[in-house]
């Protein structure tokens, strides 16, 4: 588990500060082969990234692992203003903390 956490976080971490015209255009290509809604996906993989996360660093490495998920959650975003084309975004802030908080909950009910 502590393998996956960590390739999920480097996953996270390259999507994350991927420039706003890439990612724009990779966000936009994804919303039109699923047929769902641009901002709708791009929020909902803030949480479902997190989630995965969230389960997987409390399944690897426990209560440390989850309060290290959390703080990424927040220093996720306040990186993002390093990259070009991207922002800060307190909205993001609060769907990574509901996907680690969901992902801990799975974690717990599966433990």
């Amino acid at each position: 588990m502590r393998f996956a956490a960590v390739l999920v976080f480097i996953v996270e971490c390259v999507l994350s500060h991927t420039p706003g015209d890439r990612s724009g255009r990779q966000s936009e290509t994804l919303a039109k082969l699923s047929g769902v809604d641009e901002g709708l996906l791009r929020r909902l993989a803030h949480v479902f990234l997190f989630l995965v996360l969230g389960v997987l660093t409390g399944a690897g490495f426990g209560w440390i692992g989850i309060g290290a998920a959390a703080v990424w959650a927040v220093v996720d975003e306040a990186t993002k203003p390093l990259v070009p084309g991207r922002h800060f975004s307190w909205i993001d802030v609060g769907l990574n903390l509901v996907g680690v908080a969901v992902g801990v909950g799975l974690w717990l009910v599966l433990r």
